[in-house]
C-alpha cells in the first residue's frame, strides 16, 4: 500500500477516553463560565437629588423619626440636605400576584392626606394602567411636600417623598425655593397621563372609599372592605323590566315582589341572600330619591346589584358589586364567609347610594 493510501492514526483527542475526559471537564466548569441571564437594569433616577439640591445628601439626624408607609412597603434610611431642612424618604414594595389591589393603590391612599388631599374625594383610586404617578402639595407644620411612585424595575415599586421646611432667613429661603421648584419640575415628569373625566357613579364610589385604597382596572373597580376583596362594575343603561319609582312614597311592595320574580327568572341557579328591596334613606337626607338593591350567590360568587332611578326619567343607573368566596357556599366555612361578604356588599352599596344622594339630590 502506498504512503498516500496508508491509514492515518486517529488523533488523540478523538479517542473514547479523551472524549469522556472532555465531558467531565465541561461538566465541572464553574457557573461563571456560561453566560448568565442578564437582569434588566433599574431605570435611572427621575430626580438627581444631589445635583438639584446642590448638596451631597447624608443620613438625617437622630431626631428624624421613621415614617411607616402603608402595609407591605419597606422604608430606607431617610437622607437630608440643607441642615435637615430638606429630607428625602424612600420606600419599596414588590408586586403580589393575585392581590386584590396593587401596592401603589395602597401608597396613593396613604400619601394623599400627607399632601393635604381629602380622603373622601374623587381621584383617590389608582389606575392599573399607570406605571408612575406624581403628587405635590402642602405638608404639615408649614412644610411643602412632593411624592412620586414608579415601577423602576420589573415587579418592584419605588415611592419617594421630598419634604422641605423653608428656612427662617429670607435670602436662604429664596434660594431654597428656586432649588425646590427644580426638584418639583423633575419629579412631575412621572405624572400619570390623563384618564379622562370620571363618571358620576365612579366619583361616588371613590368618595365612599373614605381614605381606603382602591384600584380602577379594566374589569371594574376593586377595593377591600373588612378583608373582603370587592369589585364594582357599572352596567350599560337598560330599562328595568318593571318601572322603578324615584319617589320613595311611590314605591310599592308589590312592585318589589314583581322585580324579585324577574331576578329569580334571570338567575335561576341563584340563592338570594337579600331579595330586591328599597334601601333606607340616609339620615341626613330623608327625602332623597329611592335606591334599590338585591344580593344573591351562585356557586362561590356573591353579587349585589344597585339600581338608582334618575330624575330625568331615563333608564336607572345600575352597577354590580361582587366577591368570590374562599369556600363553597353550602359548607360551614362558606356560610360564614358568605354572611361576612353579604354584610360588606350591603354596607358598601348603601354607602355609595348615600354618597350619590349627597352629590346629586340636595
Amino acid at each position: 500500500m502506498s504512503p498516500r493510501h496508508r491509514r492515518m492514526p486517529r488523533p488523540a483527542f478523538m479517542t473514547g477516553p479523551a472524549l469522556l475526559l472532555a465531558a467531565v471537564i465541561v461538566t465541572h466548569l464553574p457557573a461563571t463560565a456560561a453566560p448568565g441571564r442578564s437582569r434588566k437594569k433599574a431605570e435611572p433616577e427621575t430626580v438627581d437629588f444631589a445635583r438639584l439640591a446642590q448638596h451631597r445628601p447624608s443620613k438625617c439626624g437622630p431626631d428624624t423619626g421613621v415614617v411607616a408607609g402603608p402595609a407591605g412597603w419597606k422604608e430606607a434610611p431617610p437622607m437630608c440636605v440643607w441642615q435637615g431642612r430638606l429630607e428625602m424618604r424612600r420606600w419599596q414594595a414588590s408586586a403580589v400576584p393575585g392581590a386584590c389591589i396593587a401596592p401603589p393603590a395602597a401608597w396613593l391612599a396613604w400619601q394623599r392626606p400627607r399632601l393635604g388631599g381629602q380622603p373622601a374625594a374623587p381621584g383617590a383610586a389608582w389606575h392599573s394602567g399607570w406605571k408612575s404617578h406624581y403628587l405635590g402639595g402642602p405638608g404639615d407644620n408649614g412644610t411643602e411636600r412632593i411624592a412620586t411612585v414608579e415601577m423602576r424595575e420589573p415587579g418592584v415599586w419605588t415611592a419617594t417623598e421630598w419634604t422641605w421646611s423653608p428656612s427662617t432667613r429670607a435670602a436662604t429661603r429664596t434660594w431654597q425655593e428656586g432649588r425646590w421648584k427644580l426638584i418639583g419640575e423633575a419629579a412631575s415628569k412621572v405624572r400619570a397621563g390623563d384618564t379622562g373625566p370620571a363618571t358620576p357613579l365612579r366619583k361616588a364610589w371613590e368618595t365612599n372609599l373614605k381614605g381606603r385604597a382602591g384600584e380602577i382596572a379594566h374589569d371594574g373597580w376593586r377595593w377591600n372592605s373588612d378583608g373582603k376583596c370587592l369589585r364594582m362594575a357599572p352596567l350599560p343603561p337598560a330599562s328595568a323590566p318593571l318601572p322603578l319609582p324615584r319617589a320613595r312614597e311611590d314605591a310599592r311592595l308589590e312592585q318589589r315582589a314583581a322585580m324579585q320574580i324577574q331576578l329569580a327568572r334571570r338567575y335561576p341557579g341563584a340563592t338570594f341572600l337579600m331579595p330586591f328591596r328599597l334601601l333606607d334613606a340616609p339620615a341626613a337626607a330623608p327625602r332623597s330619591g329611592a335606591k334599590y338593591a338585591a344580593i344573591w350567590t351562585e356557586r362561590s360568587n356573591v353579587t349585589g346589584q344597585l339600581w338608582i332611578p334618575q330624575k330625568s326619567g331615563e333608564a336607572p343607573i345600575r352597577a354590580q358589586v361582587g366577591a368570590t368566596l374562599p369556600a363553597r357556599y353550602d359548607t360551614p366555612s362558606g356560610l360564614a364567609a358568605g354572611s361576612g361578604t353579604l354584610r360588606a356588599i350591603e354596607r358598601e352599596m348603601t354607602g355609595i347610594a348615600d354618597t350619590w344622594s349627597a352629590n346629586h339630590e340636595r
